[in-house]
């Protein structure tokens, strides 16, 4: 499928990856908006501001990595050749 398919896929909740990315295990989705609790907020900053804000803070919506290593990348942006390609896919 085409990156449009492949955004529209991750909208739905669904992970989606390219089938020719060199990073085994990685995948790309976009979970909604979310309302973080205080006691949930792992940034500083986030975690002050929702002190403030009634005790929680609103985060929105982006596209989200699984790293190769693991690791999860908030905010993840495609490049260009990504969003050129027709190899993306859905995976469990």
């Amino acid at each position: 499928m085409d990156f449009g398919d492949a955004i529209t896929a991750a909208k739905s909740g669904v992970r989606v990856a390219r089938r020719d990315w060199n990073g085994k295990g990685m995948w790309v989705t976009r979970p909604g908006t979310l309302d973080i609790p205080t006691d949930k907020s792992w940034a500083v900053q986030s975690r002050l501001y929702a002190e403030q804000n009634w005790g929680t803070a609103t985060v929105l919506p982006c596209l989200t990595m699984k790293t190769e290593s693991g690791k999860i990348l908030t905010e993840w942006l495609a490049s260009q050749t990504d969003m050129e390609a027709d190899d993306w896919e859905i995976v469990s």
